[in-house]
């Protein structure tokens, strides 16, 4: 019966160390990813601050839809034509059940 339980705790003790590995390895993963796309955001912060027509016009297109004063803090602008198919698919799901059923309603 000793055995036994030798076995299990070595095996979860086993189990939790990979799991203690694979985290490791995904966060440094993740601070080598934002060390390099640091210049990255800087370039486009660069850019976004040369189009200072983007910001006013969405800052009059707050003010005209909200009728009072809005200041925008974050714009983030799409470079690639990337759709992700499953949140694309809950979007179409949820538009899709909000609709009138029928032809004429």
């Amino acid at each position: 019966m000793n055995l036994a339980w030798e076995i299990v705790f070595m095996s979860i003790g086993g189990v939790f160390l990979a799991m203690v590995i694979l985290t490791t390895v995904l966060y440094l993963f993740r601070t080598l990813s934002q060390i390099f796309t640091k210049e990255k955001k800087r370039i486009e912060s660069s850019e976004l601050e040369q189009n200072e027509e983007i910001i006013l016009l969405l800052t009059a297109a707050a003010y005209s839809a909200l009728k009072k004063r809005v200041k925008i803090h974050k714009v983030h602008v799409h470079r690639e034509p990337f759709i992700e198919r499953w949140s694309y698919a809950g979007r179409m799901d949820i538009h899709l059940s909000h609709q009138k059923s029928g032809v004429n309603q």
